[in-house]
């Protein structure tokens, strides 16, 4: 909740405004094919991202942006994606992965069903444990990239604690 009202608002029917009404959308204010763009880059930017590009133009949409700014404006954008890429690949190790974008192919039902049924063997610590080193809150979170190990730290888990006890944990980590 605090993320989502700290979030900046984008004005979608400002920015899309007269997309098909013959005029190329590019006569609005917002410069059409630029605010489509200067949009799309801020929204890959993470929250910090795109509080300093608000802040430096001083809006608290994209659609705010004059139309005097937009060069600017996207050439700021593309500034702060390139960084914000170029800090997740110098961060990026196997201890410390950055959260999954959201186009990642995630595991099927299937699959998950059979990981549930050996987390289902271990303690509530042990999960807790597993879906912390998968970095992952649910088991249909777990990307097909991080299957075969997820599988093998799992196989060591059910060996080393055996069948879970009798107590059943107070969430349900398994949904």
């Amino acid at each position: 909740k605090a993320w989502m009202a700290g979030a900046g608002l984008t004005n979608l029917r400002q920015l899309y405004d007269g997309q098909g009404d013959g005029d190329g959308g590019g006569a609005r204010e917002g410069g059409g094919d630029s605010g489509r763009e200067l949009a799309q880059l801020v929204g890959r930017l993470d929250r910090d991202g795109r509080q300093r590009f608000f802040t430096r133009f001083g809006v608290r949409t994209v659609a705010d942006v004059p139309a005097v700014l937009m060069p600017k404006a996207i050439e700021y954008a593309r500034e702060l994606v390139v960084d914000a890429v170029a800090t997740a690949a110098a961060v990026t190790t196997p201890a410390a992965r950055p959260p999954l974008p959201q186009a990642v192919l995630t595991i099927g039902d299937e699959i998950g069903s059979a990981i549930v049924v050996d987390l289902k063997k271990l303690p509530a610590d042990a999960v807790r444990d597993w879906l912390k080193h998968c970095g992952i809150g649910r088991v249909r979170e777990l990307p097909m990239d991080r299957l075969p190990d997820a599988k093998a730290f799992l196989s060591m888990l059910v060996k080393e604690f055996g069948p879970a006890p009798v107590a059943a944990p107070a969430a349900d980590p398994y949904s």
